[in-house]
């Protein structure tokens, strides 16, 4: 919401874990326009810091967050493929037959503090890497700056 209605900067901005064995990476993505690149990556930062400290997750947007989960649960098995890629996931992880629906239980008894306890337990804010795409050129000197770490040009083969 900071970047779309405060700020302008992109009509969205989503994140997802990357469900994997191991590791498990959280993804942020949006784009903007190039020009409010790094001042997106540090308002991403701000509010990951932000939810750390002194503006942990607040139960509006907790509920809203939630509610949007479990309604939006039933769409994971709308297709055949869909259905066989969930499959396809209790085969790979070892998971019970009945993880979805155990996964849907969970979801509705999440309660705020598991959320801002598993933020504090999780989020390691100093080992973020941002992978940036764009014109490195109009783009090199507002990421030196910006504090988000050394930015780094990295070509596609062949470039």
């Amino acid at each position: 919401m900071n970047l779309r209605e405060d700020k302008g900067y992109t009509y969205g901005a989503h994140s997802a874990v990357s469900v994997q064995a191991g590791v498990m990476p959280w993804l942020m993505a949006t784009s903007v326009q190039t020009d409010k690149t790094a001042e997106s990556l540090v308002e991403i930062r701000r509010e990951i810091l932000s939810a750390l400290g002194d503006r942990p997750v607040g139960a509006k947007e907790f509920e809203n967050a939630r509610n949007n989960l479990v309604l939006r649960y039933p769409q994971a098995f709308e297709t055949q493929r869909q259905l066989a890629e969930n499959a396809g996931v209790l085969w790979t992880y070892h998971l019970p037959a009945d993880y979805f629906e155990t996964r849907l239980q969970q979801l509705k008894e999440l309660t705020l503090d598991d959320v801002n306890k598993a933020a504090r337990d999780v989020l390691q804010p100093g080992n973020i890497s941002w992978l940036v795409v764009g014109d490195w050129k109009n783009l090199e000197k507002k990421l030196s700056t910006a504090g988000l770490g050394q930015a780094e040009l990295v070509q596609a083969p062949g470039e």
